[in-house]
């Protein structure tokens, strides 16, 4: 093994080192802060598209963030611009996520206590979230929105966080409100009523949370299987399956407090993030089970500690300059996608999206700043998001480095497609041309032309939508079945004696009735209804 130098590509003042995470809205970097004193390492967030909408995105989810002080929300410390590029600096963490956890365990699944008291820390984060209020003392209305095993950060010391608040939901934001028909999160940990896209508060945080402590303690999702629209359907009418039905010593105690957390009725759940983490530790305490931060790090290190390791010394070595490379490691660098020349340039798309116009200098270089921010959104609001961007003379994050190792800016010379389809037997088409099933990504030179992609699948609604090449674009569609050759799909039960009837599709009800449609009492006990292909959250004739 040998030392090898290297020159880590810049974005403002910050050494991208190694790719962290990427998601539908961003990338994840570990980078390095060549203004301070040694190896500070941050973790920086790019949007992967650009223009004032996601622009607008990040800045939301910097000000919710970083006016949040608690030890169980993950920090952010600055947001500026560089290179035509929005970035948000947040704090890094040098473990791992619940996922990446639940993955290492042979059952998906670790021990109930750990579990309990990792739920417990994200409810206390969250609830500081919840209970957020702006500079005037009026209460924001948090939602996160996206509480999964994914945004949910474990450090090497034990210590847990909550992050991520890219998709949150809060009152006085820059960027478009959630409109109707848009769901946003991961499906699999979303409440009834956010899949219905109808107005939602703290209580679809709880939900996602229940979700996230029965796939802890379980090693499954309560709702899974099957293609967007079945499990759509299972999250608006299937019971869920008591923990005790797939583990028979699974405490019953812990299946009351994770059962009532997952009621369909928002009113019957939990109301606050703060009265679900007194209930867990309240359980922690009466099993007389103690976890201490010590207990979910020592687990931390015998699952993954090779690989935290082995990623942080890269981190390490390159943030002073060096990279740890030997030859016969050289295509398992690239593999990791290692910030070599060679793969820096290969992920153009951190960095590809010049913005389509003026975007807002939105910087701050400290908490403090950021929290005045809160009144810059509303004159953003009353102006329409119309100003001139100015460069701020003592805001070094805004000038253009000129280092020999700055990243050059993007050169637009590819668009990409990206699509994805459910199922995933269906067929992509370009323009006619079949270029994938089930999922397809597609390079033309940038420009002004536009083509349709079709997705079709025989039983199924076809569904065309027109993409244009001068830019990067994602899409994710869920093909509805169509009327007369539904497949019946069927409500699962622990208890085969009491097992629900399976019904046809209808085609009876009509989307207007979306709104109108009430919540589940909880513990209730009724047919399925009947879904409406074209609207399935449509209130169908049962």
């Amino acid at each position: 093994m040998s030392l090898v130098n290297t020159a880590p590509r810049t974005l403002d003042h910050y050494a991208l080192l190694v790719p962290l995470g990427e998601g539908g809205m961003g990338e994840v970097w570990a980078a390095r802060d060549t203004r301070a004193m040694g190896t500070r390492i941050v973790a920086l967030k790019t949007t992967k598209q650009g223009g004032q909408e996601a622009a607008k995105v990040l800045f939301d989810e910097a000000r919710i963030a970083s006016l949040i002080e608690h030890p169980n929300v993950c920090k952010v410390y600055e947001l500026g611009r560089a290179l035509g590029v929005q970035y948000m600096v947040m704090e890094f963490c040098d473990g791992a996520s619940l996922f990446d956890l639940l993955q290492a365990q042979p059952n998906k699944a670790i021990a109930h206590p750990i579990a309990v008291k990792i739920v417990a820390e994200v409810a206390a984060g969250l609830h500081a979230a919840h209970e957020l209020v702006d500079e005037a003392g009026t209460l924001l209305h948090v939602v996160h929105r996206d509480v999964s095993p994914q945004n949910i950060l474990i450090a090497s010391d034990g210590s847990v966080t909550i992050s991520d608040f890219g998709v949150a939901k809060a009152r006085g934001q820059v960027h478009q409100a959630t409109v109707t028909g848009e769901v946003k999160g991961k499906l699999s940990y979303m409440a009834p009523e956010q899949v219905r896209s109808k107005d939602i508060d703290r209580r679809a945080d709880i939900f996602a949370l229940g979700c996230v402590l029965y796939m802890a303690t379980v090693g499954k999702r309560p709702f899974c299987g099957g293609d967007a629209v079945a499990l759509m359907y299972k999250i608006l009418e299937a019971n869920v399956e008591p923990p005790s039905s797939i583990e028979p010593s699974f405490p019953r105690s812990l299946e009351e407090l994770i059962m009532k957390a997952l009621e369909r009725d928002p009113a019957s759940r939990f109301q606050t993030a703060l009265e679900f983490q007194l209930a867990l530790e309240r359980w922690l305490r009466d099993e007389k089970r103690r976890v201490s931060s010590a207990d979910i790090a020592l687990l931390l290190e015998h699952s993954l500690g090779e690989r935290i390791s082995a990623r942080n010394a890269r981190i390490r070595a390159l943030a002073n300059g060096t990279s740890l490379e030997s030859p016969d490691e050289e295509q398992t660098q690239r593999e990791d996608s290692s910030p070599s020349s060679e793969d820096v340039v290969s992920t153009r798309t951190i960095l590809e999206s010049a913005f389509e116009s003026q975007v807002p200098p939105f910087v701050s270089t400290g908490r403090t700043r950021l929290f005045a921010l809160g009144a810059l959104a509303l004159s953003i609001i009353a102006a329409g998001f119309s100003f001139e961007p100015k460069q701020a003379s003592d805001s070094p994050a805004l000038s253009e480095p000129e280092a020999k190792g700055a990243l050059a800016p993007p050169v637009p010379d590819v668009a990409t497609i990206s699509a994805r389809v459910h199922p995933e037997t269906a067929q992509i088409l370009l323009d006619g041309e079949v270029v994938g099933r089930g999922s397809a990504v597609i390079e033309r030179s940038r420009s002004a032309q536009e083509g349709v992609l079709a997705f079709v699948l025989a039983g199924y609604q076809s569904v065309e939508r027109k993409v244009s090449f001068d830019r990067d674009q994602g899409l994710e569609i869920a093909l509805l079945p169509v009327e007369g050759q539904a497949k019946q799909l069927t409500v699962d039960s622990a208890d085969k004696s009491k097992k629900k009837s399976s019904r046809p599709i209808s085609a009876q009800a009509q989307p207007k009735n979306v709104l109108a449609e009430k919540s589940d009492t909880a513990g209730s006990e009724k047919k399925p209804r009947a879904l409406d292909p074209v609207n399935p959250f449509a209130h169908g004739t049962p």
